[in-house]
């Protein structure tokens, strides 16, 4: 599940429980932190907007509680409209990045990362940390992002040039190196992902994504969850889950629907688990730990 944390807290993941009690998301994706270009030292870093820093600063109040509770916990890596990108980064510069991420993620106790290949300039190539925006780039920094911290997961969402390449120096394989690949919405709009790279079992990969703010992606009914099942996905992505259209459609100023309520989307996790979704019965403010009556909202 991956919040727009700009706008929602991402322990809202708590909102979603099973008739058990077990919570129905077993990953969380903080959505975004950037990969940005320092023009001073001529190299890429790692940049945090408010939102993500106050996350991090906070972390034993807004992450810690959803590990606890067994949710892993990624940090979403973006382009940010420069020439740094998560797909255009020489083989050193990878290196590099890979070990500020991992520093990063044991600093604050996260359990790997996500990268998502949008955003970007074209690379300034005469910069030596730059090159060729391709799959091939994309791969290895996946690779040296593993090597980095191999005890966590590294995850990529299929767009862009962020996937595709089964191999890294023609040893080691993708299993190796990538945990989840996460398809883009239209890829599963007419049937589960079918994108699947040699070798590389259906256990790592999302056989439908919904983003949940526009309603793009398939709903979660009875002829997908059976075929998540059937076919043996290890998962499914759900993208922007606002606490405001858990129960409601969102509509636009004329009154018309964009996206369905997000629980008639889920409804048939019965299919996957044998167990359905309870209603609602909590939700968090922005930047507030504290859980509130979901009949609050709004009021």
């Amino acid at each position: 599940l991956f919040f727009e944390v700009n706008d929602v807290n991402p322990l809202n993941a708590f909102s979603f429980e099973l008739e058990n009690g077990k919570l129905l998301w077993d990953v969380v994706v903080l959505f975004a932190a950037n990969i940005n270009y320092d023009k001073v030292e001529g190299r890429p870093y790692l940049y945090f907007n408010p939102n993500v820093r106050y996350l991090l600063d906070n972390n034993e109040k807004f992450i810690q509680p959803l590990r606890q509770r067994g949710i892993k916990v990624l940090l979403g890596i973006l382009g940010n409209h420069d020439v740094a990108g998560v797909a255009q980064l020489s083989d050193v510069a990878a290196r590099d990045f890979a070990r500020e991420l991992a520093e990063i993620c044991r600093i604050y106790k996260l359990d790997g990362v996500n990268f998502d290949d949008e955003y970007s300039k074209d690379p300034d190539l005469s910069n030596p940390v730059f090159v060729e925006r391709s799959t091939k780039a994309a791969a290895r920094l996946c690779y040296e992002t593993k090597r980095c911290m191999p005890e966590k997961m590294v995850a990529v969402y299929a767009y862009g040039k962020m996937y595709g390449e089964s191999y890294v120096d023609n040893t080691h394989h993708a299993r190796e190196w990538m945990d989840v690949v996460v398809p883009d919405y239209p890829d599963t709009e007419n049937g589960v992902f079918n994108n699947i790279l040699p070798g590389l079992s259906l256990t790592h990969y999302a056989g439908i994504s919904m983003e949940f703010n526009d309603g793009r992606g398939p709903n979660l009914n009875n002829y997908f969850a059976k075929q998540l099942k059937s076919k043996g996905y290890g998962w499914f992505m759900g993208f922007a889950a606002n606490p405001l259209y858990y129960t409601k459609a969102k509509t636009n100023d004329k009154g018309q629907v964009v996206a369905q309520p997000i629980w008639d989307r889920l409804a048939n996790v019965t299919d996957l688990y044998g167990l359905g979704l309870k209603a609602p019965a909590i939700y968090y403010e922005k930047n507030d730990p504290t859980p509130y009556p979901y009949g609050m909202l709004g009021n």
